[in-house]
């Protein structure tokens, strides 16, 4: 049995490419011998006929003296705990030699596994199911506690009844930390308590908040995870600031709270598991994004199952990271519309009409700045479903070939308050209606003009223009697309004509002096340059407050005449009609 879980042991090793040393002692055996640790992938189980072991009295040696050894290193203190696993007969037997080394704190706080010879099968799992959470999350955590030798190896007889294995893990060259301990006893595959010292609490903030937990006791810490209210945790180190806890596998610190009603309150183990939906979606995240895909989407699906918004959307995401031969592109594509397309109510909804309860509680209990806070978290809740169902709506916007769908799903992206293309938006209305008479082309219309398209606004201008009748309509649309400056002089010269008809002569002439300054050339622009040269003409009646000017008017004339029809006309009754010296303008 030994042998074989030492191969169970160097599978795991290599899959997760970690690197695992191992020793090995008798608990029938009084060899005061203390084990050495070879490193697991040179060291052949298959070739040896007996393994090299050391007693109980040795191992008991061993950990007084790391407990020693460890106290000169504080910070590291709590992570440097071997992992044991012990291999026998009978629970009674399990439970004699956790109570032998219960005393020392780099076995009491490490990570033990409990197996019966006759549950062998059971193995594997167990080893895979506690080492995972056990090494993941501190692949980048370094320890000030450098890998020695634990004394010399002296080798004994090999027990037949019961064996216990203490392995230290490496990671790039420092202790793996554990902080967690597991008590697994695999007897009819049902999961039984050996031992477990380890003191629980509960985030209760009273009002909501999340508890962010950081690598380190500082406010500039690395943000690892941040936890619901009612989440448990095993309790480290209480500090009267910071708090050390340890969260699934996740080591850090979180603020402790007010000293009189601290944010952490005394749990049960029992209590100790991922059942919120939200938290499982976040420490999901945390998996995945430290290398853990397969938890990561494990978790993630557990929380999807609640109708966690969030939760399926990330779930699409990963899937689409690492790949599945299940995973098509037609497959990806129902999987966003049955969330586009889902008419129940998401978690989220249920969380926010809940928050919203408990804002009114509040507030009808004089508890302002609480009342508030959970009006915050409802309105976080809304705007993070929006967020996310804006980004549903635009996957699949994209992923459309048919213009008539991939415009129905653009819209919804922008009803969920996606700030819309507006080269985009003005192509759906020109696709779905070059004419731009039907009312979903004159919408795309409106939403490309609304984003800042001065050509959408232009179109709309033109629609709406009816020679001879109050274009008010017309004008605004106009207007917009001259403040864009769309169109080189033909925004502001229509603007200008519109004016002229409304009598606005002030408004009209800003307009034509707005078409000059463009010096495009177009029809226009000189179309707006005659009219500049009218409003100077001393032959017409002074309009908008424009002061009358016989050459400018003139120079004006001289300049559009062959580009415009009447300019000759007009140039020619003002040089000849009167002098100027007549006037003495």
């Amino acid at each position: 049995m030994l042998r074989e879980s030492l191969y169970v042991l160097r599978a795991y090793s290599f899959k997760n490419k970690i690197n695992l040393r191992v020793g090995f002692c008798s608990a029938d055996d009084k060899n005061d011998g203390g084990p050495v640790f070879f490193d697991l992938d040179t060291f052949s189980p298959a070739g040896s006929s007996y393994f090299p072991i050391s007693g109980l009295d040795g191992l008991e040696s061993y950990f007084k003296g790391l407990d020693s050894y460890l106290e000169n290193f504080q910070e590291a203190k709590k992570y440097a705990a071997p992992l044991t696993m012990i291999l026998c007969d009978s629970c009674e037997n399990a439970k004699n030699i956790s109570a032998a080394l219960a005393d020392f704190s780099s076995f009491s706080s490490g990570v033990c596994i409990v197996a019966q010879e006759t549950d062998f099968q059971n193995l594997p799992k167990a080893i895979s199911q506690n080492l995972k959470p056990w090494h993941l999350v501190r692949k980048s955590r370094k320890s000030d506690v450098k890998s020695e030798s634990a004394g010399k190896f002296k080798s004994g007889k090999n027990s037949k009844k019961v064996f216990l294995v203490a392995l230290l893990c490496t990671l790039f060259g420092a202790f793996c930390v554990s902080g967690i301990i597991f008590a697994v006893n695999l007897i009819g595959n049902k999961r039984t308590e050996i031992f477990d010292n380890r003191q629980f609490v509960k985030v209760s903030t009273g009002n909501g908040d999340r508890l962010i937990m950081r690598a380190s006791d500082s406010e500039d810490g690395y943000e690892i995870i941040r936890l619901y209210e009612d989440e448990v945790a095993v309790l480290l180190d209480w500090g009267e600031v910071w708090t050390e806890i340890e969260y699934h596998g996740l080591h850090g610190f979180v603020h402790t709270g007010p000293l009189d009603s601290p944010w952490l309150i005394p749990a049960e183990k029992e209590e100790y598991e991922i059942s919120n939906p939200q938290a499982m979606c976040s420490y999901g995240k945390v998996l995945f994004a430290s290398g853990d895909h397969e938890g990561g989407i494990e978790y993630t699906e557990m929380a999807a199952k609640w109708n966690l918004l969030e939760a399926k959307w990330n779930l699409f995401r990963y899937r689409q990271l690492v790949g599945s031969e299940n995973n098509s592109f037609e497959n990806e594509f129902f999987e966003l519309e049955d969330i586009i397309e889902f008419t129940g109510d998401f978690y989220e909804d249920r969380l926010e009409k809940y928050y919203g309860l408990k804002a009114e509680e509040a507030t009808l209990a004089g508890e302002k700045s609480v009342a508030d806070n959970f009006k915050a978290i409802a309105y976080n809740l809304a705007n993070g479903k929006k967020s996310t169902l804006r980004l549903v709506a635009k996957e699949l916007s994209e992923r459309c070939n048919d213009i008539e769908r991939k415009a129905k799903y653009y819209a919804r992206a922008i009803d969920f308050g996606l700030e819309g293309d507006e080269n985009l938006m003005l192509e759906f209305a020109r696709k779905l209606d070059p004419g731009y008479s039907s009312a979903e082309s004159v919408a795309w219309l409106n939403r490309a003009m609304n984003a800042g398209s001065g050509e959408a606004a232009f179109i709309l201008g033109k629609k709406n223009y009816v020679p001879g009748k109050n274009n008010s309509a017309a004008l605004g649309y106009f207007k917009k697309a001259a403040d864009k400056k769309y169109g080189g002089a033909a925004s502001p010269y229509t603007c200008g004509a519109i004016n002229f008809e409304q009598k606005n002569y002030k408004e009209a002439f800003d307009y034509f002096l707005a078409a000059e300054k463009t010096k495009d050339g177009s029809q226009e622009y000189y179309e707006s340059l005659f009219m500049i040269g009218f409003f100077y003409d001393p032959l017409y009646p002074i309009l908008g407050g424009v002061t009358k000017d016989y050459d400018t008017a003139l120079k004006y004339y001289d300049i559009t005449r062959g580009k415009v029809a009447e300019a000759d006309a007009a140039y020619n009754e003002l040089k000849n009609s009167y002098s100027y010296s007549y006037y003495g303008w």
